[in-house]
């Protein structure tokens, strides 16, 4: 780590964040990360893979979701966005529900060859819908990361590109015409992003810095400045790439898929396609609202088994040259506006967890003085009139 640059972004303010004391603010940010050179630098997300024992069941969920079927298998379903990209979620038959992994395309075939070079491993055709080339490497946290070059594009779907012009008191940019979004399933243009959950905090992060290169937008310390969540963007240079396309949050236990989005057009289609969710019996867990950090507009659902997807619309976006800013980790900086953090998202720990916890920290595999700052941090009231 190295000395930090004043931090340049506009202060996170929400209620409760003026509880810290100039001490504890101090701290943040007073060892900053070391950006190492990446030995690759993918341009977007492809697709998230996950495991499911029912695809029939996990098929329902997705198209009500806002994903399409482009195609099935008696093993395998992939489903697709509005883009061109053939398919952005893929669900395999597997005996228990799993987390499997993420991929990433990379500009050139080139790219991808040099990459599997510098790291020993070959590329081989992928055998996915839109075929190309591909790398599939292990991250520490023991997921797949998947690397994809020269896959073939599909015809977009026909949906709506554009929010709906928008009235503001002095300007009136729509006149006769009212808004009358279709009630449908939320129109998903991609795959956005991947919040993971690891003990291994540090060295993940760097794996992901060195291996795809990127970039740190947002750091979140514990009382003593030692990074413990990070919100990590695509280097692409001088063009615009999403806040974070992978989120890592370090913390005791095995690691853990914590949930996925998928970008949709604007708040209607949000809007809309809560709707059609709740007709059809399935389990709201947060929304909608705004995020504090990468500014989206949200709404979460929980899936047959329990995982959480996202919609999200209006997310910000940074080039390369923006600097990594450092905040004081704690849950109450999750969201700016809108419904307060679900009980779930609260927790009491089970006495199992506790019982881990403490064989762990007996036996030396967790860091006491770590534990008790994190226990700490997120023990605090993410809101003031919250417990």
């Amino acid at each position: 780590m190295q000395s930090a640059e004043p931090n340049a972004a506009r202060a996170a303010l929400y209620p409760g964040s003026d509880a810290y004391t100039e001490e504890e603010l101090r701290e943040v940010g007073a060892e900053a990360l070391v950006q190492p050179e990446g030995l690759s630098r993918p341009d977007r997300t492809a697709f998230i893979r996950f495991g499911r024992p029912d695809l029939d069941l996990a098929e329902r969920f997705l198209n009500d979701f806002g994903l399409v079927t482009a195609c099935r298998t008696t093993e395998a379903l992939y489903l697709r966005g509005t883009s061109a990209e053939p398919f952005v979620c893929l669900i395999e038959r597997r005996p228990q529900p799993s987390f499997i992994g993420v991929a990433f395309h990379l500009n050139t075939v080139e790219e991808l060859e040099r990459l599997a070079a510098d790291l020993a491993l070959a590329v081989t055709p992928s055998t996915h819908p839109g075929r190309g080339k591909s790398l599939t490497l292990i991250d520490p946290a023991g997921f797949e990361v998947t690397l994809l070059a020269e896959q073939n594009s599909v015809e977009p779907l026909n949906a709506r590109k554009e929010p709906f012009a928008y009235n503001t008191p002095d300007k009136k940019a729509r006149v006769n015409e009212p808004v009358r979004p279709d009630l449908e399933p939320t129109p998903l243009v991609r795959f956005g992003h991947v919040v993971m959950r690891t003990s291994k905090f540090l060295e993940t992060l760097q794996w992901y810095m060195s291996r795809l290169g990127m970039i740190a937008t947002d750091v979140f310390c514990l009382s003593d400045g030692i990074p413990q969540m990070a919100f990590l963007r695509l280097d692409r240079g001088s063009k615009p790439a999403d806040h974070h396309s992978l989120v890592l949050f370090g913390a005791p236990g095995p690691p853990a898929f914590l949930h996925c989005a998928f970008e949709a057009v604007d708040i209607d289609a949000l809007g809309q396609g809560q709707q059609i969710l709740k007709s059809n019996g399935w389990t709201h867990h947060w929304g909608i609202g705004r995020h504090i950090f990468g500014s989206q507009l949200f709404d979460y659902w929980k899936d047959p088994w329990g995982d959480e997807w996202e919609h999200y619309a209006d997310g910000d976006v940074f080039d390369a040259s923006y600097p990594t800013q450092y905040h004081i980790l704690d849950r109450g900086g999750l969201w700016m506006w809108g419904d307060d953090l679900p009980p779930s998202m609260r927790p009491k720990p089970s006495l199992g967890e506790i019982a881990s916890t403490v064989w762990g920290t007996l036996s030396g595999q967790i860091d006491a003085a770590e534990l008790k700052q994190l226990q700490k941090a997120m023990g605090r009231r993410p809101r003031p009139w919250l417990k």
